[in-house]
């Protein structure tokens, strides 16, 4: 049997659904107010708004992509400069439809604030949206520079604006000039940590970003502390384990190279250098030669220390593997099978477990003289 509701059971509902969603609750939340969208006309059109914006804010936090996608339309029908409304809603839609349909939303939803922070991230998401779903249309690049510009005008000591500047540099294969930009980015970034809104996830995911690109550009000389900072919030995590063996992996292979071409070992390129004539494609194909590394200290710690991010990589997916598939995401296989590609076919196989688990507990630097390369735990 239909339930049936009175007014006062939705003025009710809605202090509950508010409870619920303080004390993160949110399924209760669910449980309370489908039923009641499912059966009542609503009279008064604010309750409604009120109802919805309590519902999409369980909904974000259980990701109903589905029903979050209805009730934010339905929510900027009903409320579209958002006075009973949280505004996000806008901004919520468009990260889900993206393309152009996705900017307009973006613009509409900026229209209702005046927070520079939010417009900002507004102005970056579109650059995104130019830089991916439109990136093949005609006015791409000067959309982005437009909306960089933007946000530069803004405020310009925001450490994402430059970080998504050096981004832009790179697609227009201005690479010296991006490098500034990232570096800018990370300047910004420590001067403003105080003051840094995002969460934990978000902070991690600018690091991951920044040192791809610095990787992409051929420039290590920031990651060192790029990665400590990020093994700070999370230390085992498996992106920042991919990032941290593949830096390392990068920096041995330039070495080797250099090495190869009659430079001093710790020879630097210039980015525009480093993506000349692919000598980045150049680098990262040279063989590894193993008697070398093994007579040379410099290369053998960046080999080591390669292989215990890698093979540790290894280990945390294998432990969540044996407890559920379900968190194993595709970006975890590509790491894992990335991880294990390298380790298998460059670097001699895979760390033992018992030895892996000596090092990562500090052993490191006193037995990693005795680790040999030719006698570890291969797996095919």
């Amino acid at each position: 049997m239909v339930k049936s509701y009175t007014d006062d059971d939705v003025l009710i509902i809605i202090e509950k659904s508010n409870i619920h969603n303080t004390n993160k609750q949110y399924k209760k939340t669910v449980k309370l107010i489908k039923p009641l969208l499912a059966s009542y006309n609503f009279n008064d059109i604010n309750a409604k708004i009120l109802i919805l914006d309590a519902y999409l804010q369980a909904l974000i936090e259980l990701d109903l992509i589905e029903d979050i996608f209805n009730i934010t339309q339905e929510l900027i029908q009903l409320d579209p400069h958002s006075k009973n409304s949280n505004n996000n809603k806008y901004f919520i839609l468009a990260q889900i439809i993206g393309g152009k349909k996705g900017i307009e939303l973006y613009l509409n939803g900026i229209n209702n604030i005046d927070n520079k922070d939010k417009i900002i991230e507004c102005y970056l998401s579109i650059v995104d949206i130019y830089m991916t779903d439109l990136c093949f249309e005609e006015d791409a690049e000067q959309q982005c520079d437009s909306y960089l510009k933007k946000a530069l005008n803004l405020n310009d000591n925001n450490f994402m604006v430059y970080s998504y500047l050096g981004s832009f540099r790179i697609s227009q294969q201005s690479f010296d000039n991006a490098l500034e930009c990232f570096k800018k980015s990370w300047v910004l970034f420590n001067e403003n940590l105080n003051k840094i809104e995002l969460d934990k996830s978000k902070i991690l995911q600018y690091c991951y970003n920044l040192i791809k690109f610095l990787m992409e550009l051929g420039d290590l000389s920031l990651i060192d502390s790029i990665l400590a900072y990020s093994k700070q919030l999370e230390d085992d995590n498996i992106e920042g384990l991919y990032l941290e063996g593949f830096y390392h992996y990068l920096n041995l292979k330039i070495k080797l190279f250099n090495i190869n071409n009659n430079l001093d070992i710790n020879y630097s390129y210039t980015p525009n250098q480093f993506m000349e004539n692919e000598m980045n494609v150049h680098i990262l194909n040279f063989k590894i030669d193993l008697s070398l590394v093994e007579s040379n200290n410099a290369l053998y710690e960046l080999f080591i220390d390669a292989k215990i991010a890698f093979s540790y990589l290894l280990l945390l997916v294998d432990n969540l593997n044996l407890q559920s598939q379900e968190l194993i995401s595709d970006d975890f296989l590509e790491f894992y099978e990335g991880s294990k590609n390298i380790l298998i076919s460059e670097m001699n196989g895979i760390i033992d477990k018992d030895e892996l688990i000596k090092l990562k507990n500090g052993e490191f630097i006193n037995e990693a003289e005795d680790i040999d390369l030719e006698n570890e735990v291969l797996e095919e």
